[in-house]
């Protein structure tokens, strides 16, 4: 790619890096908010969040410091479970 090219592509993406920015520290902050409420939530029972789609998972031999979600059935799932550190 020559220098020119390259500059033309920061002069037509920069304008966007402000956008970029925010949505990226609002999920950032969700997720945040969802981890601290999945700690906080015994296993077996409903993560608190608005679509309470999660289910704090059961996992006995997972390792202490991970906290495990499971998307519930029947419900608009985010994922399949996931090992949230």
């Amino acid at each position: 790619m020559k220098p020119t090219e390259s500059n033309q592509r920061t002069r037509e993406w920069f304008p966007l890096l402000p956008v970029l920015i925010d949505t990226v520290d609002r999920r950032r902050r969700a997720a945040a908010e969802l981890l601290a409420a999945a700690e906080h939530t015994r296993p077996g029972d409903l993560i608190p969040d608005p679509a309470g789609a999660l289910r704090r998972a059961v996992a006995p031999k997972a390792a202490g410091h991970l906290t495990w979600a499971a998307a519930q059935e029947g419900r608009p799932s985010p994922g399949t479970a996931t090992g949230a550190g």
